[in-house]
């Protein structure tokens, strides 16, 4: 290697990308439901409870409930009008698809992807399901050290001395379909690649993670950061840290920057487990 390359492939080493705290605030927050007037009444007093240990109490609140919204294209501009800073729901909304984990619902669907507040998913009202704690929340990604959005929303819904895992996976089977490409290159030892760049993947996104877990510390917040970063069919390693850690809330991406449709490791996450609060931001 050219002295002059070595030189640049060691400095852009050392350069690490620092990870920059953000205090997110939910000073307005709406709640979306199909329920009568009663039960609406107990599933908005559910929410402010479960809510209650991380938002404080100078919130303004509003929920449109059974009747208010005439269409999803109604829904979508009545909450856009009220700006919120936090959107609170559930799966399937004026449908009994909650029955059958395999969607989230036109309406919630569209609300996700349209919102431009994060929305959280809360599990259905006829499930019976008491959401009490944030005593473990799990930030999911596959761009850890480039995700300090997603690491801000998972610190805002720990309560105090929470865990919070922040988990990055990269997917096995693209890390192989490239290194059979390196394969073919005459010039380039597979095994050394396969070495040196599976090592820089995972410290990478390490290092972020403990920049991350120093910051959160020196601002005197009361979290403890586990920090998970391997290789393995994402899907797989996302549903097993779910169960493991039996997570109250799990924080992820609702769609790719450069995509409209929800991002595909968010949705078949997001209709299997409807017992467990999900942050889509």
């Amino acid at each position: 290697m050219p002295e002059i390359d070595l030189f640049e492939s060691v400095f852009r080493s050392a350069a690490k990308t620092q990870f920059v705290y953000e205090k997110k605030s939910y000073k307005t927050i709406c709640i979306v439901s199909d329920l009568p007037k009663d039960k609406a009444d107990t599933f908005e007093k559910k929410t402010k409870q479960f809510l209650s240990n991380i938002i404080g109490d100078d919130v303004s609140w509003s929920h449109l409930a059974e009747g208010d919204c005439k269409s999803t294209e109604d829904l979508i501009e009545k909450v856009e009008s009220l700006k919120p800073d936090l959107i609170c729901s559930y799966r399937n909304l004026y449908s009994d698809g909650w029955k059958y984990p395999h969607s989230l619902g036109e309406h919630l669907d569209v609300l996700i992807q349209m919102s431009s507040a994060p929305v959280l998913i809360l599990p259905h009202p006829e499930l019976n399901i008491k959401a009490e704690n944030t005593d473990s929340v799990i930030g999911l990604t596959d761009h850890m050290e480039a995700d300090d959005t997603l690491i801000n929303y998972a610190i805002s819904f720990c309560q105090e001395n929470a865990t919070l895992y922040l988990a990055h996976v990269e997917d096995d089977m693209v890390f192989e379909r490239y290194i059979n490409v390196i394969s073919k290159i005459p010039v380039i030892d597979t095994d050394l690649a396969r070495e040196k760049i599976s090592e820089k993947l995972l410290k990478e996104a390490t290092d972020h993670m403990e920049n991350c877990d120093k910051l959160i510390q020196s601002e005197g917040l009361k979290i403890t950061v586990e920090k998970i970063a391997e290789f393995g069919h994402r899907l797989k390693i996302f549903n097993d840290l779910i169960r493991e850690k039996n997570a109250d809330m799990l924080v992820m991406h609702s769609n790719d920057v450069d995509q409209q449709a929800m991002h595909g490791m968010a949705y078949p996450l997001a209709i299997e487990f409807i017992r467990t609060p999900l942050l889509m931001i």
